[in-house]
C-alpha cells in the first residue's frame, strides 16, 4: 500500500460511472468523524493510475486535503469495476448501461435512449425486448449487466412501446402504477390481440379497472374487457 498527497495523479477511467456528489459528501462528513478510511480501505488503482475502486472517497478526500492511501492492481480494467460493484449491487442497471454505451457498445446506447424516449422503467423495457434482450435467457439482470445485451428487433420493440403508451392514454394510466403497465405489455404481445378492438373497448369501459393490482390481476382485467360484448366460445385468451 501507498500513500500521496498528490491527488492530480489520479485519473477516471473511461466507462465507470459519475461521482455522485451527494456521496462524496456523505464521506466527507464520514472522514471528519472517523479519520482517513484509506488507511482501511485503499483506493485501487491500475498502473496508469485509473480509479477502479473508490472514486467516491478520492473525490471526498481531495475536497478535505487529505492525503490517500491506495494499492495499484496492475492487470485491473473496467470490467473489474463492474464486477467490485455488481458484487456490492452499487451499480443500478443505468450504471451499467452509461458504462457499456459510453464505450461504444450500440446495443446499450439504443437501449438508454429508448427508455428515456417512452419513459420506461428497466423492468417494463426488458419485457418488451426481453426475449431478445438475454439471449433466450429471460429477463435475468446478469447477462444485462454483463454486456450480453442484444436486441434483434428493435422496429418491434418500437412498435410495442408505442401501443403501450396509447393503451395507457385510453385507460387514463394516471392512477395505475408500474403492474399495469407490464401487464399491458404482456397482453400487447399475445398474438390474439387486437390493437383497435382494446383501445375502443378501454375507452369504453377502462374505468372498471382496479387502481391497484398485481399484474396476473391486471392481465385478467384488460381480457375481461377485450372480450366485453364477445360470444363465450368466441372469447380470446391475452396470456
Amino acid at each position: 500500500m501507498q500513500n500521496t498527497r498528490n491527488l492530480d495523479q489520479f485519473k477516471t477511467l473511461p466507462g465507470n460511472r459519475s461521482v455522485n456528489p451527494a456521496h462524496a459528501v456523505e464521506l466527507q462528513n464520514l472522514i471528519l468523524e472517523n479519520g482517513n478510511l484509506t488507511g482501511q480501505f485503499p483506493i485501487v488503482v491500475t498502473k496508469d493510475m485509473y480509479v477502479i475502486d473508490g472514486q467516491h472517497r478520492l473525490a471526498a478526500l481531495r475536497e478535505l486535503g487529505y492525503d490517500v492511501s491506495y494499492i495499484v492492481q496492475p492487470h485491473a480494467n473496467i470490467d473489474t469495476v463492474r464486477h467490485i460493484n455488481r458484487g456490492g449491487r452499487n451499480w443500478s442497471w443505468r450504471d451499467m448501461a452509461v458504462s457499456y454505451a459510453d464505450l461504444g457498445n450500440t446495443e446499450y446506447e439504443w437501449f438508454l435512449s429508448f427508455v428515456n424516449k417512452f419513459g420506461l422503467s428497466y423492468r417494463c423495457a426488458m419485457l418488451i425486448v426481453g426475449e431478445a434482450a438475454c439471449g433466450g435467457r429471460g429477463m435475468a439482470a446478469s447477462p444485462f449487466m454483463a454486456g450480453e445485451l442484444v436486441i434483434n428487433d428493435r422496429a418491434r420493440a418500437y412498435e410495442v412501446a408505442v401501443l403501450l403508451h396509447e393503451v395507457l392514454q385510453a385507460a387514463g394510466a394516471d392512477r395505475f402504477g408500474e403492474p399495469f403497465s407490464q401487464a399491458v405489455v404482456g397482453v400487447i404481445k399475445s398474438p390474439q390481440y387486437d390493437h383497435k378492438t382494446m383501445i375502443r373497448k378501454l375507452t369504453r369501459f377502462g374505468y372498471q379497472l382496479p387502481d391497484r393490482a398485481v399484474v396476473l390481476e391486471y392481465k385478467r382485467q384488460l381480457e375481461k374487457i377485450f372480450n366485453k360484448g364477445v360470444a363465450e366460445e368466441s372469447k380470446l385468451r391475452l396470456f
